[in-house]
């Protein structure tokens, strides 16, 4: 599979997660900063957004559960750090 950048070209942007099912890799999910979940079924072609009520969510990790293709997990922490002393 090879990405190629289709924009937008005018705005920042940036993606934060990809995960991809194990029992087919035509379904694909990406999150963004501030764009939220998308779907594409075929292998990124195409995308769809999972939710308009998540359109502003901040994701930074997604998990598909490896047992139900149909469930994910994300994650919408932007920014996380740890300071040591």
């Amino acid at each position: 599979m090879s990405w190629n950048s289709v924009g937008p070209f005018n705005v920042g942007g940036r993606v934060r997660a990809i995960a991809i099912a194990n029992v087919d890799p035509n379904i694909v999910y990406a999150s963004s900063v501030s764009g939220g979940i998308f779907k594409s079924t075929n292998g990124g072609s195409a995308w769809t957004p999972t939710s308009d009520q998540a359109a502003n969510l901040a994701v930074s990790s997604i998990v598909i559960d490896p047992t139900n293709n149909n469930i994910i997990y994300a994650g919408p922490v932007k920014d996380f750090s740890i300071t040591m002393q």
